[in-house]
């Protein structure tokens, strides 16, 4: 079984069938930021913030267009929805979460649960028990839940690590979902400690390289 390898979730394009490349990916706020903040507590931020532009949605599913949808959400990786399309909290907003099966991180076994936060719209297919793929549309991110600051998407990764005697752990940690991504349509770009950063395919890549890639 090969290490996990996920997709970025979001695409630097404002629809997902546009032929528009060169836009970047804004990282709004990383992982383990903001320690013993209101919310986030001694761990920091439990995921990444990826900020989006807003965008005139068009139409889903052959219903009417929705008037406050953002950047496409694409599935990172293959597993089984396991949270109700009609669900709504008052902190993640509309969300999406997928379990995966059983993979390898670090050379050790477990399971893992995909979390997508303040989502605008997500697909009618994407029901309680429907298996996604890695690449598949699966809505559109926007600003729902109390006590967001803007357009954004949260991506956050939990593990369940496989016990001595083959059970899985019932109790979850949230990891750092950044360096699984080897595959990402745009560059993504952050600021850290007030220096901009750059990666491309899970990958910190220099201001040349960065310039190279955005002129192909």
């Amino acid at each position: 079984m090969k290490e996990l390898s996920m997709s970025c979730p979001i695409r630097g394009k404002t629809f997902y069938w546009a032929k528009q490349k060169n836009r970047e990916i804004t990282i709004t706020q990383y992982f383990g930021e903001n320690k013993n903040a209101l919310f986030y507590g001694p761990l920091g931020h439990g995921g990444i913030d990826f900020g989006v532009r807003h965008i005139r949605a068009p139409k889903f599913d052959g219903g009417t267009a929705k008037s406050k949808a953002y950047a496409p959400v694409i599935c990172p990786y293959n597993g089984t929805v396991i949270s109700d399309r009609d669900t709504q909290s008052d902190t993640k907003g509309r969300y999406i979460e997928i379990r995966t099966d059983v993979v390898k991180i670090d050379g050790k076994m477990c399971k893992a649960k995909i979390v997508l936060f303040h989502m605008a719209y997500i697909k009618k297919r994407i029901t309680t028990g429907k298996r996604v793929r890695r690449g598949e549309l699966l809505g559109f991110t926007g600003n729902t839940g109390e006590w967001t600051t803007g357009p954004h998407e949260h991506f956050g990764l939990k593990v369940y690590w496989q016990r001595e005697y083959g059970s899985f752990n019932d109790i979850g940690e949230y990891i750092n979902p950044m360096r699984f991504f080897t595959s990402c349509r745009s560059t993504m770009s952050g600021r850290i400690n007030g220096v901009t950063k750059y990666w491309y395919k899970g990958k910190e890549i220099t201001k040349k390289q960065r310039n190279l890639i955005l002129k192909t």
